[in-house]
């Protein structure tokens, strides 16, 4: 009966607006407007097709965004991922949505909508609602439902996300490097020499004359010798993938995860965790990240606290054939693993399949650890700092140094770090809508 309903208010619509619209649709999204706002159309507004909505690119004003969410709010029931505007347990926000479907003129509107512009606005994207709808890459939470929609009702329609690129560690950046870079024989002779040389000063000044040639060769996929068999000092040597990220985006974006996790960001990921559905892992890890766990099997406080970003950001459950789903507690182990002092490398190195960069924690306890190394494709690289921190900081910037795509588990927690702390491809990197939502709500 709805889809007579909507068939019929659709052809009423389209004869009474057939010649104010033109072919820019002008025509339709005034109509639409008027279908919005106006107090005696609340049968049409209830049956508001989506395809109407996504032709006329509304949207692109948040105002009119929050207006079509009023109408249609009914679409974002029984979601498995419902976004958190539509979950809302707080009295406060409850009344404040239902003051917001009840509004009438744009003071109203304005005013119900208050409550929600917290998590709306993101400072450092464009317009500050991205997340929330982008016309340009035709991503965000309303193309997102929609999509969603259209798929279960059996529907397809072709998107272009020309607008939003995949831009991560696998991306070709132009860096300017202060040191002088070799080239030819003279380059080849350096990398010669660093197969054998041991001293950390000369590793150092020679490994920063070869970089460009390092990217260049991450870059070419007919290159078939891995970076670290061409470049072994990286096994032995600390500092060298550090070193090298610095030189790709400069000191000031490579120190940013140390600057920030402490004093901004790690109360902000913990009290996020505790809204979220407590299981005895989770808790544990709350319990640990708050410094109120005693057990010697718990991680330290930042390790804790960075684990906690896996439950916010879990795996993808569907939608990817080429992703074998796996739980959040699987996912933990792609971030770091435990390894006793007294055992040999070769026995936890032969025993992992993945070939994805994660932490190796080295000591007596997981409470007590004093050596933090990343593994790559069974190779070790010893971390610069001993502390867990560090450690991650070294995970991500492995990806980029090395131009490792992100493990799929893992791969909106790295899209979050990427935009939200790292600020790399700000605004022109594919997220999903909960990535967008928890950097929006962090940073505000």
């Amino acid at each position: 009966m709805i889809a007579e309903q909507q068939n019929h208010t659709s052809q009423q619509s389209h004869g009474s607006n057939a010649a104010a619209a033109g072919s820019d649709g002008s025509g339709r999204s005034h109509r639409l407007r008027q279908e919005v706002g106006g107090n005696n159309e609340k049968k049409k507004k209830n049956v508001m097709a989506d395809e109407e909505f996504t032709e006329t690119g509304i949207t692109k004003d948040l105002h009119m965004a929050v207006q079509w969410l009023r109408v249609n709010q009914h679409l974002f029931k029984g979601s498995v991922e419902e976004p958190w505007y539509l979950t809302l347990t707080d009295e406060d926000q409850k009344k404040a949505l239902l003051q917001l479907s009840q509004a009438e003129t744009n003071d109203e509107i304005q005013l119900a909508k208050e409550p929600f512009m917290f998590h709306f606005e993101y400072p450092f994207s464009r317009k500050g609602c991205e997340h929330f709808y982008d016309a340009e890459g035709n991503t965000g939470y309303i193309a997102w439902r929609l999509k969603t929609v259209q798929r279960n009702n059996g529907c397809s329609r072709t998107t272009s996300d020309d607008k939003c690129e995949r831009r991560g560690p696998r991306t070709e950046r132009v860096s300017s490097p202060t040191e002088k870079q070799l080239e030819g024989d003279r380059c080849q002779e350096a990398i010669s020499f660093l197969k054998h040389c041991s001293d950390p000063e000369q590793v150092t000044a020679k490994m920063k004359s070869t970089f460009q040639y390092r990217q260049k060769m991450i870059q070419d996929p007919e290159k078939s010798s891995p970076v670290l068999s061409l470049f072994p000092r990286f096994l032995d040597t600390k500092g060298l993938v550090l070193q090298d990220f610095e030189l790709l985006f400069g000191v000031e974006t490579a120190s940013k995860l140390l600057e920030k996790w402490d004093c901004t960001l790690k109360q902000k990921v913990i009290q996020e965790a505790k809204n979220l559905t407590q299981s005895p892992l989770l808790s544990c890890l709350i319990q640990s990240a708050e410094n109120c766990s005693t057990c010697q099997e718990d991680w330290d406080r930042d390790m804790s606290s960075l684990l906690l970003l896996v439950y916010l950001l879990p795996p993808p459950s569907s939608g990817n054939k080429k992703f074998v789903k796996i739980s959040v507690r699987e996912a933990l182990d792609c971030v770091v693993r435990f390894h006793k002092s007294c055992c040999s490398f070769e026995e936890v190195l032969g025993s992992t399949q993945t070939t994805q960069p994660y932490i190796l924690a080295v000591g007596t306890s997981k409470s007590s650890i004093h050596d933090y190394y990343i593994a790559v494709d069974k190779w070790l690289i010893p971390c610069m700092a001993k502390s867990s921190l560090s450690a991650f900081d070294e995970l991500f910037k492995v990806h980029y140094v090395f131009g490792i795509s992100y493990d799929a588990a893992l791969h909106n927690m790295f899209i979050f770090l990427q935009a939200t702390i790292y600020n790399i491809d700000v605004g022109i990197t594919r997220e999903s809508p909960r990535v967008g939502d928890l950097r929006a709500k962090f940073l505000n």
